[in-house]
């Protein structure tokens, strides 16, 4: 008896062997016949909406949809490759070789979330979140571009909580040194394309938490300070 229920057991696992490779061709086949629509991931071999943060599906959202930039508002989309880029190398541990999955010109909008699709080395794919890639305010781009190199190495961010709006000063947490706290300086200052300062030192005041919306002590935490040069 047990030998049959073996035997049964093992020609089960041929039959779904044999099976899984033509519904993933099948699968691909499909995905790339709508290109407008779908996107094939090689790495998990998967079909999913090019737009995967928009997806009703759960599991895809939090599979292949990156909110890190949720909160970050740029002047256009090429600044905002340049940090996603940034961050996939830097926390993912992988490169970007693609970005034009999705039409930048249709993508970015006054009103709304704007998204910028990256495929990436290991042949996954990732759509990257941001606030706003057509904000003209100058405030709002600094705030943006430097509280964005700041996810780009994987850290939080604060702005202060005195003058939040007005302020220049974005403070980047837990930054390992001052060579860290440079280099995010000049990934802000590339972004911007105006320099960035950072300085790297221990930072106990009131701050504002922006991703809360609520104030909470600073500790003695060696953090960088990113400020605009003006």
């Amino acid at each position: 008896m047990k030998k049959t229920l073996l035997s049964m057991t093992a020609a089960l696992a041929v039959i779904g062997t044999a099976n899984a490779v033509p519904n993933v061709d099948v699968s691909k086949k499909l995905c790339m016949k709508h290109p407008d629509k779908y996107v094939w991931v090689e790495k998990n071999e998967d079909c999913i909406p090019i737009n995967p943060c928009e997806s009703k599906n759960a599991t895809i959202k939090e599979v292949y949809c990156n909110r890190a930039f949720e909160f970050v508002q740029l002047g256009n989309w090429r600044d905002a490759v340049k940090l996603v880029k940034a961050y996939s190398e830097n926390v993912l541990g992988v490169r970007v070789t693609n970005t034009k999955e999705i039409a930048h010109d249709k993508d970015t909008s006054l009103f709304g979330q704007d998204y910028i699709p990256v495929k990436t080395s290991d042949g996954g794919y990732v759509m990257f979140e941001f606030d706003d890639l057509s904000d003209m305010t100058k405030s709002d781009k600094e705030a943006g571009a430097t509280m964005g190199a700041c996810k780009a190495f994987g850290h939080d961010y604060q702005r202060p909580y005195a003058d939040l709006i007005k302020s220049h000063v974005t403070l980047c947490m837990n930054v390992r040194s001052q060579k860290e706290c440079d280099d995010i300086a000049d990934l802000a200052s590339d972004v911007l394309d105006k320099l960035v300062k950072g300085n790297y030192e221990p930072s106990p005041f009131e701050y504002f938490t922006v991703q809360s919306w609520q104030t909470s002590e600073g500790q003695e935490d060696n953090n960088c300070y990113l400020s605009i040069a003006d």
